[in-house]
């Protein structure tokens, strides 16, 4: 699945195919969990979100839409491992790249 996704992804503008996914992903509940991942896999957590606006699609409200979907969605709450990764990913970074002052290198 995520093969298949990262090609039609290289195919069309990039804004355009996370709508779609979007829009798949708040009307289907089979696609929920493959579109999740790939969400969460191609987010790249070391830059902005203002330089990953594609990841939003063109419609805003269809992103956040969906997104209250899956946080309401029980079938995806109750996968562990998304529900994980979601939880702590950012946190997981954050705790990876902490450094105390005192071992930073000057």
């Amino acid at each position: 699945t995520n093969t298949l996704l990262e090609k039609v992804a290289a195919a069309v503008e990039q804004p355009a195919f996370y709508s779609a996914l979007w829009g798949s992903i708040l009307t289907s509940p089979a696609v929920r969990l493959p579109g999740v991942s790939f969400v969460l896999l191609h987010l790249n957590r070391k830059l902005s979100m203002e330089d990953q606006l594609y990841i939003i699609g063109s419609d805003i409200e269809l992103m956040v839409h969906s997104s209250i979907d899956i946080m309401q969605a029980k079938q995806l709450l109750k996968e562990k491992s998304t529900r994980s990764r979601v939880m702590s990913k950012g946190h997981a970074e954050r705790r990876r790249n902490y450094r105390p002052s005192i071992y930073k290198a000057n």
